[in-house]
C-alpha cells in the first residue's frame, strides 16, 4: 500500500517511558521510496517489519539523489541548505546506541526529508531494527570506503569516513 504522508506525520511518534529496543509493538512499518523521473518525489509504503530489503538503496552517483536534493521535497522556501541528514558508515555492522540516539535526535530536530546512510553495508542489530520502526525516511547510499587521497593510503577507517564526508559535501559522491 502506498501512502503519501506529509512530513509532519512522519515525526509524530513518541516513545512511552517503558519502551525497550527489543519490544517494538508494530508488525508493519513505513519505508521511503524515491521516485525520480520528470519530477522527483518521496512516498512511503507500508511493509512488514522484517521486509527485505529493509531500506531503499541507491548507488553513490545516482542522479536521483541530486534531483531530490534540489526538489521541493527537500528544500524549504528561503533556505539554502536542503533538509538532508548524512551518516557515513564503513565496515562496522552493528549499529551502536550512540548512533541510534544521534539519528533520532537529528530526525526530531532537523526534520529531514531523507536520512542518507553512505555505507558499504547496511547496519544491523537491535538498534537498527528499532530505527527502521521509528524513522521511515532512511535511504542507503551504497558507497565504497575511500582507500587513498591525493596518492596517500588511508589506513584508518575514521579517516576514510572523513574523506567520504568531504566528498559528499562537495557533491562528488
Amino acid at each position: 500500500m502506498v501512502k503519501y504522508l506529509p512530513l509532519a506525520d512522519i515525526y509524530s511518534d513518541y516513545l512511552p517511558c517503558d519502551w525497550r529496543v527489543h519490544n517494538i509493538p508494530r508488525v508493519m512499518r513505513s519505508r521511503a521510496v524515491l521516485e525520480c523521473g520528470i519530477s522527483a518525489r518521496i512516498y512511503y509504503e507500508e511493509v512488514a517489519f522484517n521486509t527485505t530489503p529493509a531500506v531503499t538503496t541507491l548507488e553513490s552517483h545516482d542522479p536521483c539523489l541530486a534531483h531530490l536534493a534540489q526538489s521541493m521535497w527537500c528544500n524549504d522556501p528561503g533556505m539554502r541548505v536542503p533538509r538532508l541528514v548524512h551518516y557515513v558508515w564503513f565496515t562496522r555492522h552493528t549499529l551502536p546506541l550512540y548512533t541510534f540516539v544521534s539519528v533520532l535526535s537529528a530526525v526530531r530536530h532537523v526534520r529531514p526529508c531523507l536520512v542518507l546512510f553512505h555505507a558499504d553495508v547496511i547496519p544491523e542489530g537491535p538498534y537498527w531494527r528499532a530505527l527502521l520502526q521509528l524513522v521511515p525516511n532512511i535511504v542507503h547510499v551504497r558507497s565504497q570506503r575511500p582507500r587513498q587521497i591525493f596518492g596517500h593510503v588511508i589506513d584508518v577507517v575514521e579517516h576514510s569516513a572523513d574523506v567520504m564526508r568531504i566528498q559528499v559535501l562537495l557533491g562528488k559522491k
